[in-house]
């Protein structure tokens, strides 16, 4: 999915946050969250390029001290050619701190070219969990011009075999002008759990971010007959980000469709109804115990992206039991 956005310099990025227990708690993971921040001098005006580089740093440290699960991992790599360095901690409060002082404590000069391809590799082959729940977030100005650009859209479009085994999620940031290519777009699109921000108006954009509470909602089937409300929850990075609307989109199947493709979200608690395609009697005879509908949501609002986006809404068909007591005289 790619994501064009025009206005204002969002000046934080709002990753996702962890999962909300109260839903299902066998959906809890621990969340990665691994900036690959490009510090090529190019960021900082060499060679005629736009000096961005106080903006980005402030907009990283501003997402990192945002982040309010303090059970999530924050990991930054500032690459040129090569990974400078790997900060990796806690998003406690020290953790963080700790964290945006080595952002503010980096002085590097060097002219090198841009190897983004190496800093995706080490990202996936050494940081990766697949036992939490991973994201990517590539900041850059430019293209890779050491590997190259084929070489870089092969490996976003084997990002989604990946991304399906390890439970990860990517954004691709185009930070200028520059950093345009319609090959990596192109490359986005083919690929999934993929998103691409780009450059418009001479703009930084940095998007919000959102991830459902629980990538699975259960529902009986005598609970839907009697209210056919169904309810999923969006978490947002920073305290007070809000989804107001989103769109739905639910997965072909013999049982039921939506009621609407979209709806209204409040507090980032979003109700759909489903309408069934068969009488409750015979969805009672029909259904197996457990019935799994997919679900795709996406928010109405370009500036923000919903990740892990696919819900799995799990209706239950539990026969009923009778209680037979005798009694004796």
């Amino acid at each position: 999915m790619i994501r064009n956005i025009r206005n204002q310099l969002l000046f934080s990025i709002l990753i996702f946050l962890s999962l909300n227990t109260s839903v299902l708690a066998q959906d809890f993971k621990e969340n990665k969250i691994i900036y690959l921040w490009d510090v090529t001098l190019s960021m900082k005006g060499y060679n005629g390029s736009p000096d961005i580089y106080d903006k980005v740093k402030e907009a990283l440290v501003l997402s990192i001290e945002g982040i309010e699960d303090e059970s999530s991992t924050v990991t930054v790599i500032p690459f040129q050619d090569k990974i400078l360095d790997t900060w990796s901690y806690p998003a406690s409060k020290s953790g963080k701190k700790q964290l945006v002082d080595e952002i503010n404590r980096l002085d590097n000069n060097n002219i090198t070219n841009t190897n983004i391809c190496h800093a995706w590799d080490y990202s996936l082959e050494q940081l990766i969990d697949p036992q939490k729940s991973n994201f990517i977030c590539l900041l850059t100005d430019g293209t890779d011009n050491v590997m190259g650009t084929d070489e870089l859209c092969e490996r976003i479009i084997a990002w989604c075999k990946s991304a399906k085994a390890n439970n990860a999620h990517a954004a691709y940031v185009m930070l200028t002008e520059a950093a345009q290519n319609e090959s990596i777009r192109n490359a986005i699109r083919a690929s999934c759990n993929f998103d691409l921000v780009e450059l418009e108006q001479n703009n930084i954009v940095f998007p919000a971010f959102f991830r459902p509470a629980a990538n699975t909602v259960a529902k009986e089937l005598k609970q839907l007959q009697q209210d056919k409300e169904i309810r999923f929850t969006l978490n947002s990075q920073v305290k007070g980000k809000k989804v107001s609307e989103v769109n739905l989109t639910l997965a072909p199947n013999d049982y039921f469709s939506l009621e609407e493709g979209s709806i209204s979200c409040t507090d980032n608690v979003c109700s759909f109804r489903l309408n069934n395609r068969m009488s409750f009697e015979k969805l009672h005879q029909t259904l197996p115990k457990i019935k799994n509908l997919h679900l795709t949501v996406e928010s109405a609002d370009k500036y923000q992206v919903i990740n892990f986006n696919e819900i799995n809404i799990q209706i239950i068909n539990y026969p009923e039991k009778t209680l037979h007591i005798h009694v004796k005289d």
